[in-house]
């Protein structure tokens, strides 16, 4: 049977990490003592300056920049029924109203049109790049912020300027057409003439660009430009009348594939007084931006594209959570050959940790060897050819990649014995490690005459692109094989605007805390697996001890824009982790320690959506202890708990009228007729 909690919490970790940085302190360092649960006192000092205020969204009223007295204010906000003046009816404030509501800094001055305009603008972009199929999404994020300057679009290289309002003439792009299944069966020649004509009509891309023959009236579609280019073209020929025109450069070996051209911008009889504006220099400079990365990378796949995206989306929306060296030591990434940045995506993605350099074989990848060396200068990889240089935390993963007839061999030489073709993999490992007492450095000469060269990631790549990951996905749940599900097709995204008012952690220290009880949430998660009950108990302590000092959580509404944060918070995930443990306590027959563990969980998280669920399972073990009297109090006292769901509350409700029959209550509780009588 499947523990409560445990569901989620393996939703929470999602795919398991092969190296975990804090594991040894988590598991051996001395556990502090938790700290004392009260509400903490108010402070005399009030620090409240003129700037320093909020505007609620729900009333307008000018509030102190303090979370307490928000979350306290928006509580009594939603809770009264608001009238409008002009109408008299109330407002109904559903969830997703609630969450289009966001708490803004009042403004210290009065911004002019054009600023206020800049300010409302859209802040984060979902973008979805098409493959040359035209078929395949990569779902990215695009994030600016907006600035005091008069431009509406924040341009990455906004430090280059066409100074020349006339630059764009004359200056030739090199791009290829694409989706060459979709057009018309016509061959191609070097020198034909080709136009961009605007496909605002396309489900898929509503930026696509088709590219036609000109020798023929436009009458023969050829495809389409590619998704990065158009996504820049398409608002230069809607907003501005720009007419593209080129020609052929080359014929590719198959008819199918992309097509090289060439396009150059021709003078409209508009005149150039429109080409001024700083919008227009902002598209036309990102148009030069993307075919010059085409150029710089002619031969890029779609996995090393996409993981290529999700670092520099990262890097660009999250510096502020990373040191300069690792910001450094991410950069470099780029900086690698082809080759090099394809193996490092194809070895993260597969399930090692340890791999033999004879096996590593992609026919994308030229030079494995170049690659291999390239990676492991720049810290990416590192490699073991020799006994000397294999330590024995790493055995029991190299013994991994050999052959089960390899293992037998090796078997067959430590315990002199020739069978063992009856034993499994994993039994010949144990078994191997098990008699490897004083042959260290020949069962590692033994294990590398076998394997060759082997490498694996470094654990500090591991640790980066995980965090990578994570805050690109903000789930255990996704990974870069979500990439994948969205090339082939089998997930679609739909267009919409996200608008990012904060970043979801706020410094260093939150995202460094919070992937530490990651790390304890998988800890507990394998010591279940394994049946290692003393872990599973040191982790449920940890999670206790470790807890922040600010608690009680005050948590906002369950539908406030705030809720949201609290899911990306240490104590959150603890509060996950101890759940877990307390199930494992039942499972156990430990109700005393279950019971002191949720009057904690309910004393320090008073405002928590599981509530309910801690309330339930508080009645029913204090019942398995005899404590009939206080079972029954404990089920009627979260009767009365705002943040008890209804479900809870139903349960709640039947235990109070089952422990609750003369001479214990002599007074039937009012709900008792809409209870059905066969649950009791």
């Amino acid at each position: 049977m499947v523990l409560s909690g445990r569901e989620s919490l393996i939703r929470l970790i999602g795919k398991r990490r092969r190296f975990l940085p804090n594991r040894h302190s988590i598991l051996s360092d001395p556990i502090p003592n938790p700290n004392p649960i009260h509400q903490p006192e108010p402070t005399t000092a009030v620090h409240n300056p003129q700037n320093d205020v909020v505007i609620c969204p729900v009333c307008s009223l000018t509030l102190p920049s303090d979370n307490h007295r928000i979350n306290s204010h928006l509580d009594l906000c939603l809770a009264e029924p608001k009238r409008s003046s002009s109408s008299g009816t109330k407002r109904k404030l559903t969830q997703r109203t609630l969450l289009q509501l966001n708490f803004t800094h009042a403004p210290s001055h009065s911004l002019d049109s054009t600023r206020q305009e800049n300010f409302q603008f859209t802040e984060h972009e979902e973008n979805f790049q098409f493959a040359e199929n035209d078929s395949a999404i990569v779902a990215t994020e695009s994030s600016s912020l907006a600035s005091d300057s008069n431009s509406n679009h924040i341009d990455i290289n906004h430090h280059d300027v066409i100074d020349d309002k006339c630059g764009i003439f004359g200056v030739k792009l090199e791009t290829l057409i694409v989706g060459r299944r979709y057009g018309d069966k016509e061959e191609v020649c070097v020198g034909d003439a080709v136009s961009l004509l605007r496909d605002s009509q396309n489900v898929k891309d509503p930026n696509a660009i088709k590219v036609v023959s000109a020798d023929s009236g436009c009458s023969k579609f050829l495809g389409y430009l590619p998704r990065e280019l158009a996504q820049y073209l398409s608002p230069l020929i809607d907003n501005y009348g720009v007419v593209f025109q080129g020609h052929v450069t080359s014929i590719p070996k198959q008819s199918l594939d992309a097509v090289p051209i060439q396009i150059m911008c021709h003078r409209t009889p508009d005149g150039e007084i429109k080409y001024e504006d700083e919008t227009f220099k902002s598209l036309w400079k990102n148009a030069q931006h993307a075919v010059e990365s085409a150029i710089k990378n002619p031969s890029s796949v779609k996995y090393q594209l996409n993981f290529c995206i999700m670092l520099q989306e990262v890097l660009r929306n999250n510096c502020h959570l990373l040191t300069e060296d690792e910001k450094t030591y991410m950069e470099s990434f780029t900086s690698l050959s082809n080759d090099s940045q394809r193996l490092f995506v194809r070895l993260y993605t597969r399930k090692g940790p340890w791999f033999r350099m004879s096996s590593i074989s992609y026919p994308e990848i030229l030079d494995t060897q170049k690659a291999v060396l390239e990676l492991a200068e720049k810290e990416y990889i590192c490699s073991v050819e020799n006994g000397n240089q294999l330590c024995e935390s790493d055995m029991n993963d190299i013994l991994d990649v050999l052959t089960v007839s390899e293992l037998r061999e090796i078997w067959s030489f430590l315990l002199k014995k020739s069978c063992g073709h009856g034993m499994k993999k994993q039994d010949l490992i144990s078994s191997i490690l098990s008699t490897n007492a004083g042959l260290w450095t020949h069962l590692s000469t033994m294990i590398l005459d076998r394997t060759g060269l082997c490498i694996k990631i470094s654990s500090k790549a591991e640790s980066l692109i995980w965090r990578i990951e994570r805050l690109f996905f903000l789930n255990g749940e996704q990974d870069l094989s979500s990439f994948l599900l969205v090339d082939i097709g089998k997930i679609k995204y739909p267009t919409y605007i996200c608008t990012i008012l904060e970043p979801i952690f706020s410094n260093r220290t939150n995202l460094l805390a919070y992937e530490e009880a990651i790390e304890v949430a998988q800890i507990i998660d394998e010591a279940l697996d394994a049946n290692k009950t003393d872990v599973v108990l040191r982790c449920i302590q940890i999670a206790k001890s470790r807890v922040s000092t600010v608690l009680p959580l005050q948590y906002s509404t369950s539908e406030s824009v705030s809720t949201f944060h609290h899911l990306f918070t240490a104590p959150w995930v603890y509060s996950k982790v101890i759940t877990l443990g307390i199930s494992f306590l039942e499972q156990e027959r430990r109700y005393s320690d279950a019971v002191d563990l949720l009057k904690w969980l309910q004393n320090v998280y008073t405002c928590d959506v599981k509530r309910g669920y801690w309330t339930l399972r508080l009645s029913v073990d204090l019942e398995h202890l005899g404590y009939i009297d206080e079972s029954l109090q404990v089920a009627e006292n979260g009767l009365m708990d705002p943040w008890v769901r209804a479900g809870s509350k139903m349960a709640l409700q039947r235990r109070v009228l089952r422990l609750g029959k003369p001479p214990r209550r002599w007074k039937v509780p009012s709900f008792s007729r809409f209870v059905f009588k066969g649950d009791l």
